[in-house]
């Protein structure tokens, strides 16, 4: 009997424990904010943010559309990383990336990619990831990217960038090719049209047209877009 007095108090005493299980499954869905995404001028491209991408430029692979996108260690300390690439919406083309130091083979297939990875020292400046869609047709289509943070792992050859061990923040990507001339390709009403209201810089001033960079257009519709150049 005395044993199993003994036996049900040390029961009563594991249920009572915390459950630190659910509290870990509660956190998996904050962003790790290791590395934040930035447009040319180093202005934070947010968690959610939506870009509408419309500029043709001509590159290695020829006629493409950029992201513009940038990305910095703001974490103060050494950190590795890569970049997670959406593009399962893909209608036709090849979308590319040199994101954390190394360019990969266009991707042709619709589907979900990894980037290079890499250890970036606090002190690196912000890279261009030089991320680009490279259309065969006309299109309008959204792709997503997400920033991940790795775990550093050492060896006899060194450290390298190694498992996934947080997200941090994550763009959609509008991509429109519809009129090379810019913005005008941006037409979402019921009759086709939309007129540019205004144009303001990340900082809110007005401006005479689309700068280099994350630019504001509000319409005369009262929607607003945000758009890189």
């Amino acid at each position: 009997m005395k044993k199993f007095y003994l036996l049900s108090i040390a029961l009563m005493g594991l249920l009572a424990l915390p459950t630190y299980a659910q509290d870990d499954e509660e956190g998996e869905d904050e962003i790790d904010n290791t590395f934040q995404f930035q447009d040319a001028d180093g202005n934070e491209i947010a968690d959610g943010t939506t870009l509408t991408l419309t500029t043709i430029t001509e590159g290695a692979n020829g006629s493409q559309i950029s992201t513009g996108l940038y990305i910095k260690n703001v974490s103060g300390a050494k950190a590795a990383g890569s970049l997670s690439i959406d593009i399962s919406n893909m209608p036709n083309g090849s979308f590319a990336s040199c994101a954390f130091g190394s360019c990969l083979p266009a991707w042709s297939d619709a589907g979900t990619y990894e980037s290079a990875k890499k250890i970036v020292e606090a002190t690196d400046p912000a890279e261009n990831i030089e991320t680009e869609w490279i259309p065969a047709n006309y299109a309008d289509w959204t792709a997503t990217v997400q920033l991940e943070t790795r775990a550093i792992s050492s060896s006899r050859f060194g450290k390298t960038a190694g498992p996934v061990i947080g997200y941090g923040p994550k763009v959609t990507l509008h991509f429109i090719y519809a009129d090379p001339a810019g913005i005008k390709g941006v037409t979402t009403d019921k009759d086709g049209k939309k007129e540019v209201k205004a144009i303001y810089s990340v900082n809110g001033a007005q401006l005479t047209g689309l700068q280099h960079g994350l630019n504001i257009v509000r319409y005369t519709d009262g929607t607003t877009a945000k758009i890189m150049k």
